[in-house]
């Protein structure tokens, strides 16, 4: 598979496994992108405004218990590895392959 992409979708499974099976069909290199709801640090469990926010969210979309996006942003669902999954979207961590990413690399691309 060249590349793959979710909207909304995996948080109407019990388990992220469907990452693992992603990453075993996409060829070495490609891309996969995901699009989901989830929960910030800002979200307060005790705040009933907030707490009615989330529950109207999780009805109207049909949509067990939201997770939080700490959980999605610190590993990498598909496999166990020690970069992070968003090391090439990184602003800070300057590589050639992350250039295309930075203010410049933007601006190069944009005006080419």
């Amino acid at each position: 598979m060249g590349s793959c992409e979710i909207v909304k979708a995996t948080l109407h499974c019990s388990s992220l496994r469907c990452c693992k099976e992603i990453y075993r069909v996409l060829r070495s290199g490609q891309c996969f992108a995901a699009y989901e709801w989830c929960i910030t640090e800002s979200s307060d469990p005790l705040n009933q405004e907030h707490q009615r926010i989330k529950g109207e969210v999780e009805l109207g979309s049909g949509l067990p218990d939201i997770r939080s996006m700490l959980g999605i942003w610190e590993k990498d669902v598909a496999v166990g590895s020690p970069l992070p999954w968003y090391l090439p979207l990184d602003k800070n961590q300057f590589s050639l392959s992350s250039f295309r990413v930075s203010a410049v690399g933007r601006f190069i691309a944009k005006n080419m």
